[in-house]
């Protein structure tokens, strides 16, 4: 505590960060989530050192940080909440961070939902006739070739053992058909 000439008292706090070494071979990660873990914490690092916040937005909805960084960033208004912020234009506007300090943002639209009325399992004794035999169709298997042609896995075989013959250059699809060059 430091007391000032005119008798105030001043407390100074001092916030050390500390890191703690964690051992990559103590976790079963792959190359590439090893990788992207250094970066990520690199990035956290470099914005540590430099006094930033770290660009995490804590809504959903808030859009990703400018890159590059424009010099408007860091002297918008600043928030902490988004009660701050109020709707312009019919747009909501909510406290995100902008890359450089949380001001007020339109927010994104929230990501569309898909749901499903969940069906009870059908009875299965109504679909069951005592003494018949079930059965099951299915369409024929087709190969399709680099160009757009569909032929069955029999034409297939048919065309490898002709693309083996010594006067075939080579086979393509057009317009639907398979034509070979053919060399004498």
């Amino acid at each position: 505590m430091l007391c000032s000439s005119l008798g105030i008292h001043v407390f100074v706090v001092c916030v050390v960060a500390a890191a703690v070494p964690v051992i990559s071979d103590d976790y079963n990660l792959d190359d590439s989530v090893k990788e992207a873990i250094k970066e990520e914490v690199q990035t956290l690092s470099k914005l540590l050192v430099a006094g930033q916040k770290a660009a995490v937005p804590w809504s959903s909805l808030c859009p990703p940080p400018a890159k590059p960084l424009s010099a408007t960033a860091c002297s918008a208004r600043t928030c902490t909440t988004n009660s701050e912020c109020s709707p312009r234009h019919n747009h909501t506007y909510i406290c995100c961070f902008n890359g450089c300090v949380d001001s007020c943002m339109r927010a994104l639209d929230p990501p569309p939902v898909f749901d499903w009325i969940e069906d009870e399992p059908p009875d299965m004794k109504h679909f069951v006739v005592p003494g018949q035999v079930a059965s099951h169709s299915s369409p024929p298997e087709s190969v399709a070739l680099p160009g757009g042609c569909v032929i069955t896995p029999s034409q297939f075989i048919s065309l490898e053992g002709f693309k083996q013959n010594e006067h075939v250059s080579d086979c393509f699809c057009n317009v639907g058909g398979v034509f070979c060059r053919i060399v004498q």
